[in-house]
């Protein structure tokens, strides 16, 4: 390098810096325009200075010190100023880049004034114009950032010069301009004549969110589904559909889009536990089929939404179990799902037990999840295995894990009692993964459990007596109605409409059976219960293969330990009603929102499977390089190692 060269280069470095400092202070005051319609707000519950729900003032504080702090954005390190430079050079030197980031900062704005409406959170049009601006502003940044590389030019030209350049360059603002039309003219439209029958196109905005974050990353779906699934709360829909069961349709339907648009084959994971999962979404498909047949003569089958819905529940589980199979291959995603399960998850368990905070954290967690006994197995399942078998875990986060597990328990047996689906569970998961540690323990344990087990089965039916004997009534008349066609069932959702023709003690009544066995063989007949514990041994038999084909001590060696344990805990769970597929009219779409989540667990059984056992020459590698996030140190250099390479 010259010397003549060190003047030019520090020129353009401050040039970079003033257009940076220039665009931090203009953000700074575009993110000061919502501030007053936010703070003369009056929520409707009020709790706060007579004026605040205690959610809106919590959101208001953040509000209020990202404004504070974006100022700091001015000491940002000369590297971190480059690598946003470079991005942005990237973008306006790549149309569809640049046609992405509009795209994405319009979704993000149409979004939230869509969210407004949705949820109810009232809609000033001060802030509708205050977020709509910074939506607009966002998109500009990039141009802004040239223009001021360029030197702030102020060129006047003429009509007919400036149309020649917008149509030569076409490439570059067509595709942003229709994306962000497309956007506006669904949201207006939505806006301005609001039905049930207009949230598809609503749907869209975040539909196109998701779509442009799974193209470049898929794996920040399944986080988002374990997020939407706990905690995203939902207008009321038809037939219990919320937020967290449409996240996991948007997402299969985007995996099998990539497929056809990347023109990649249509290839399932190569594992045995896929083909009884198949077999048991056909035998649904088939029992949907036949179940349409006039089996009772004075009695219709159910409607036909009620059915689809009982059949695209099978579809799902399914879904959400390959779904998590084909699209993570790394150590490192599995750890951040089971991670962030654990800690949202946990949050109801601290409301119970920490005086006060269950109405911060209660409301976190939506009905449909915590109500669910696969919650309680999951929740337990993944936090004692981590506790006890991941030796690569610091000691104070096995201590904390393990007390997650304990307190679990100790809040379903204690303040749940009277709800076995709880605990039973849950204690049934802890038994299997110390059994599957050490089968020479299962003798013993059966001794030891024996009476513990007889007194808790006792324990639970006289403390519910009239449930438990109406549930043998109902699955006296489950059974009459079943022998009509065992082999394929009567098809998804149908016997609810059959049981008032055998009335239970004298009531002829619509009633489910409170059983997941029976409503598989009701639903699907002997082949569909046939295909679900088929399923369930190949699940178990995958993880007792792994035991021994994955590195004792580890991640990977703790979570097949868990989803054992969560195996168990589910089938035990199926037995005390329809946790893990749902009945329409019973615990249906609103409790699938959880349930959904642990077939995805179990899913994550197989990515193990496909790292240790079909690439294990790339696993070494990949565990050195993934036993835990980075910290910020470890980050910050990689970052600036990656810019220097650049």
């Amino acid at each position: 390098m010259t010397g003549g060269k060190d003047p030019v280069r520090q020129a353009d470095v401050n040039r970079v810096i003033s257009v940076f400092r220039r665009a931090v202070i203009v953000t700074w005051f575009v993110l000061l325009l919502p501030l007053y319609p936010l703070l003369t707000y009056t929520s409707a519950n009020a709790s706060i200075w007579q004026r605040y729900s205690l959610q809106y003032a919590a959101g208001l504080v953040v509000y209020v010190g990202m404004v504070l702090l974006w100022l700091l954005m001015l000491a940002l390190p000369n590297h971190y100023i480059n690598l946003i430079n470079h991005q942005f050079d990237n973008f306006l030197s790549n149309p569809w880049l640049y046609g992405q980031f509009v795209i994405t900062c319009t979704s993000l704005i149409l979004f939230t004034l869509t969210a407004m409406l949705l949820w109810g959170w009232g809609y000033n049009p001060i802030l509708g114009l205050s977020i709509v601006l910074l939506g607009l502003w966002l998109c500009l940044v990039p141009l802004f950032w040239r223009w001021g590389l360029q030197n702030w030019p102020i060129k006047f030209e003429s009509p007919v010069y400036l149309f020649n350049r917008l149509s030569r360059n076409a490439n570059l603002w067509l595709l942003p301009i229709i994306g962000a039309g497309v956007l506006v003219v669904s949201t207006v439209v939505g806006f301005n004549s609001f039905s049930l029958q207009l949230i598809p196109i609503l749907g869209l905005v975040p539909a196109i969110i998701a779509f442009l974050i799974y193209w470049r990353w898929p794996e920040i779906g399944l986080l988002g589904l374990i997020l939407a699934g706990l905690m995203a709360p939902s207008p009321s829909l038809p037939g219990g559909l919320n937020v967290g069961v449409i996240v996991l349709v948007l997402l299969i339907g985007l995996h099998l889009l990539a497929v056809i648009v990347k023109r990649r084959p249509l290839r399932l994971v190569q594992s045995r536990t896929v083909w009884p999962l198949l077999a048991l979404v056909l035998g649904a498909i088939f029992s949907f089929g036949v179940g349409n047949l006039p089996w009772f003569t004075f009695a219709q089958p159910a409607p036909l939404d009620a059915q689809l819905g009982g059949l695209f529940i099978y579809i799902l589980a399914a879904g959400a179990f390959l779904l998590i199979a084909h699209q993570v291959r790394d150590l490192r995603w599995l750890r951040w799902l089971t991670w962030l399960f654990i800690a949202v998850a946990s949050l109801y368990i601290v409301g119970w037990l920490v005086p006060g905070a269950g109405k911060f954290t209660d409301p976190l967690l939506q009905f449909g999840t915590y109500n669910n006994s696969l919650f309680w197995v999951w929740l337990v399942s993944l936090s004692a295995s981590q506790a006890a078998f991941n030796r690569e875990l610091h000691f104070i986060w096995r201590t904390v894990l393990g007390g997650v597990a304990l307190a679990t328990l100790f809040v379903g047996f204690v303040f749940l009692n009277e709800w076995k689906s709880g605990y039973l569970p849950p204690i049934a998961s802890i038994g299997a993964m110390i059994a599957f540690h050490a089968w020479w323990t299962t003798i013993p344990a059966v001794l030891v459990g024996y009476p513990i087990t007889l007194y808790l089965s006792s324990q639970a039916i006289a403390s519910d007596d009239y449930s438990y004997s109406t549930r043998v009534d109902a699955l006296l008349i489950m059974l009459e109605i079943i022998k009509v066609n065992p082999i394929l069932g009567l098809g998804p959702a149908n016997y609810y409409w059959y049981t008032p023709l055998f009335p239970i003690r004298g009531w002829a009544v619509r009633f489910n059976s409170h059983n997941n066995y029976v409503d598989i063989v009701a639903q699907t007949g002997l082949v569909g219960l046939a295909c679900f514990f088929w399923f369930a041994a190949e699940v178990a038999w995958l993880a007792w293969k792994l035991k021994t084909k994955v590195p004792a001590g580890g991640f990977a060696w703790a979570y097949v330990y868990g989803v054992m344990g969560g195996l168990v805990g589910t089938l035990v769970a199926a037995a005390l009603a329809d946790w893990v597929l749902p009945f329409p009219y019973n615990i249906g779409l609103t409790g699938f929102r959880m349930s959904m989540l642990g077939w995805m667990f179990l899913g994550g059984l197989v990515c193990i499977e496909q790292i240790y056992l079909n690439q294990p020459q790339s696993q070494e590698a990949s565990e050195t390089n993934s036993l835990a996030p980075l910290s910020p140190g470890r980050l910050q250099t990689a970052v600036v190692s990656s810019a220097l390479h650049k």
